[in-house]
């Protein structure tokens, strides 16, 4: 995400970028455990942690928008550099579950994409 961002000369923040980064799965337990999608319950979770760490409302609110799109994409640029960065980083290619993961083929990374 960040290098993205370089690359494009975004003024976003190199700490809100690795933030939404570092957090942006962090509701996998809650999907698990409760069949909640992981997105919406990272969002949450997120918030409540920012707020402990000093963020601002403005930061909180685009780092956990990000968070809760980026399964699907967003409109905002943090948003989709974290959607693509999370497409892009599934390393299917070398993955020995292949034949048994329940994602189609067509969205799997066959390859390493730049």
């Amino acid at each position: 995400m960040y290098i993205r961002s370089l690359e494009d000369n975004s003024e976003l923040d190199k700490e809100l970028i690795y933030t939404t980064a570092l957090l942006h799965d962090i509701g996998r337990f809650v999907q698990i455990d409760k069949g909640i999608p992981h997105n919406e319950a990272g969002a949450e979770l997120a918030e409540k942690i920012l707020a402990d760490c000093g963020y601002s409302k403005a930061e909180s609110v685009l780092i956990c928008e990000a968070i809760g799109e980026h399964r699907q994409g967003s409109d905002s640029i943090l948003g989709g550099y974290l959607y693509d960065a999370d497409k892009k980083s599934r390393c299917c290619y070398a993955c020995d579950a292949w034949d048994e993961c329940k994602w189609p083929d067509e969205k799997k990374n066959s390859e390493i994409r730049v």
